[in-house]
């Protein structure tokens, strides 16, 4: 389900996952992997683009994943037609889904003094073109685009 990818546990001691709609799936086997391997430490942010709330495919997934102390997860979304506020409603307890699409600031600063880091992502050609860009320029090496 990886396609060239191979993961080799502890390998990273951080893994910042970037996808789009359904190019989730590659991505949540990874996830499942490393949480169900008690002697892997990496810490896995996913960062997960969707259009709206009933774009978010395994949205009740995630949200159980959120339980491990090394997984984190953001959803963005590109089309709301939420005033700000009203989003509030729709989501679970803690559950972070943000108003608006990832940009260069947040992986930025999340990449910031991030030592021993990996970047995953998967999506249409353009979107993995442009945050490959951003990544490259965090100083990031080890970068994978499934393609």
């Amino acid at each position: 389900p990886y396609g060239d990818f191979k993961y080799k546990p502890n390998t990273f001691k951080y893994i910042l996952m970037i996808c789009q709609g359904t190019a989730i799936a590659p991505m949540f086997s990874i996830i499942d992997e490393i949480l169900n391997n008690e002697e892997d430490d990496s810490r896995i942010m996913l960062y997960y683009c969707c259009k709206d709330l009933d774009n978010i495919i395994l949205r009740n997934e995630l949200y159980k994943f959120r339980l491990y102390w090394n997984f984190s997860y953001e959803i963005y979304l590109s089309s709301v037609p939420y005033d700000n506020g009203s989003l509030k409603k729709y989501l679970k307890y803690k559950e972070c889904i943000n108003n608006k699409k990832l940009c260069d600031v947040d992986v930025k600063d999340y990449l910031l003094n991030k030592d021993k880091a990996c970047v995953l992502i998967a999506g249409s050609e353009r979107f993995m073109f442009d945050f490959d860009n951003i990544v490259q320029k965090c100083n990031v090496e080890n970068i994978f685009l499934f393609t």
